[in-house]
């Protein structure tokens, strides 16, 4: 049995007085940040300072990850004592995943880093499977009613995919290097696991490299010799009964993808303020657990109040908005 490592940590974002990526992601955006951008980037802005309430949609969809994980992998709980800890572990965490697809073809929960512009971004793939001789990458999200997501509730997840694809591309093109991720951190060639993460991996009897550079150099290598993604696929399964509605598979859409990083870069970088969703799209707002304190909401309820069915289309770029 391989092992695959499960940790707890407290949450501490550094704050400074620079941009919101320095300010509160300084080790790498997420991808789920960005994909929660084509959601509503106010809430993004919002989730910042106030973080967001797990719902039962959100803990639902963690159980389904935890239970897929099991499925490959023996979890083993250790406690990083470290950044340069953390960063072995999930090194370690995307080693055995890579391991487990040259055996079986199928990984899932692997960690990735890469850069989107001048955005350092971290991510964890869901999962890579060969079907059909060909490579996909995965993902099955949970929905209270039986009906496939209309587009604009589907734009986020297949920018998710879609970023998970680039990832694993520019490691496995040799784009982004084991130097790179030193640089990402701020590591340098001798930084190393702490004695007392040295001392877990032995109570456990694993063998572990504890300097990164070499662990991320043996990773990195890992990615090079799995076949390149060809497709990304959602699946979509009712919340109550885990029956699957459909699925939604497509292929990278490059413009897409790049206009989307370009339009994230511009709040993370404090280029410009956070984007409201329009007025057409103003119904997500009822699920928002910001939208008590929100001005966006305040300003839709205005506009109800002169006007009936959607109004102005103006505040996100025409390819963010739902068709």
């Amino acid at each position: 049995m391989i092992h695959f490592f499960l940790f707890r940590t407290q949450d501490s974002r550094p704050k400074t007085d620079m941009d919101l990526a320095e300010k509160y992601r300084p080790w790498g955006v997420k991808v789920t940040d960005m994909s929660a951008q084509l959601w509503c980037e106010k809430q993004v802005e919002f989730s910042l300072t106030k973080p967001r309430i797990r719902t039962v949609e959100m803990k639902k969809g963690e159980d389904i990850h935890t239970d897929k994980e099991a499925e490959l992998y023996e979890m083993i709980e250790v406690v990083p004592k470290t950044k340069e800890d953390k960063i072995l572990m999930k090194l370690h965490n995307t080693m055995v995943a890579l391991q487990g697809f040259n055996e079986t073809g199928i990984a899932r929960e692997i960690p990735v880093w890469g850069k989107f512009n001048s955005l350092k971004v971290v991510g964890i793939v869901d999962e890579l499977k060969t079907e059909d001789g060909r490579l996909v990458v995965a993902d099955t999200k949970t929905r209270k009613s039986p009906t496939l997501p209309r587009i604009a509730q589907s734009k986020p997840s297949r920018f998710q995919l879609m970023a998970y694809k680039e990832l694993v591309d520019e490691i496995s093109h040799g784009d982004y290097k084991p130097e790179d991720l030193l640089r990402h951190y701020g590591f340098t060639v001798d930084s190393a696991a702490s004695p007392e993460f040295m001392a877990q991996h032995k109570e456990h009897g694993i063998d572990f490299e504890p300097n990164i550079l070499k662990s991320a150099t043996k990773a990195f290598s890992m990615f090079k010799e799995i076949p390149i993604i060809e497709m990304m696929r959602l699946s979509y399964e009712e919340q109550s009964s885990g029956k699957l509605i459909g699925k939604d598979e497509f292929p990278f859409d490059y413009e897409h993808f790049w206009a989307h990083c370009k339009f994230c870069e511009g709040f993370w970088r404090g280029e410009r303020s956070s984007v409201p969703v329009s007025d057409y799209n103003s119904w997500k707002c009822s699920y928002c657990q910001y939208r008590d304190e929100c001005d966006a909401v305040k300003k839709f309820a205005e506009i109800a109040s002169v006007q009936k069915g959607p109004g102005s289309h103006q505040e996100y770029p025409q390819e963010y908005h739902q068709e």
